[in-house]
């Protein structure tokens, strides 16, 4: 049984983020995660349900912040399947887990090479990924699954995301999610 960490945010197998943690339920999933090997990036509950699909991450750095907060890294490892959850007394979730298959490379079709410029920019000023890493840019499952995780997309597609099996289907996916979005927020911005 590993700590869940509901979050409004994706993270897949690979990807970076940083979290502020202050609740005091989720310093002691910081506590539990380092002895346990871990911990899960899931959606928040709806109806008093948690989704059935996560990652698991590990942290990967921490930080005590200035104003008292913990940051932490954590990098994704694998998407997981959560059954027999149960919540402790401080509100902190914990669930059984299955692995999932992580989804293969597949070379940049030339239709996305405009993303995968884009998403090399975006990734270097947020300084999350080292220069090697970066190189992962030229992988369309690795490309499909950063952008993923920096646009806000709604939760029901989040969780589409989440449940793809196929690398060529989430990348079909999402892809064609972030023409759509850039292209949203090009009318907008044209407006």
């Amino acid at each position: 049984m590993l700590p869940l960490f509901p979050l409004g945010i994706l993270i897949l197998p690979n990807g970076r983020t940083r979290l502020r943690i202050f609740e005091p339920r989720y310093k002691r999933l910081v506590a539990v995660a380092s002895q346990r090997g871990g911990f899960v990036m899931c959606l928040p509950l709806v109806n008093g349900q948690l989704p059935l699909v996560g990652t698991q991450v590990n942290i990967e750095d921490f930080n005590q912040l200035e104003d008292g907060l913990l940051e932490i890294t954590i990098i994704g490892q694998q998407r997981v399947l959560l059954s027999e959850a149960t919540q402790e007394d401080d509100g902190l979730w914990f669930a059984k887990i299955d692995a999932l298959e992580n989804l293969p490379s597949i070379e940049v079709q030339d239709e996305y090479q405009l993303l995968a410029v884009s998403l090399l920019e975006i990734l270097t000023e947020l300084n999350l990924y080292s220069e090697v890493e970066l190189l992962n840019v030229s992988d369309q499952t690795w490309l499909a699954q950063r952008w993923a995780e920096l646009i806000p997309f709604t939760r029901d597609i989040q969780l589409q995301i989440l449940q793809q099996q196929q690398a060529a289907s989430l990348n079909k996916l999402v892809l064609d999610l972030v023409f759509t979005h850039i292209g949203k927020a090009r009318t907008n911005y044209d407006a």
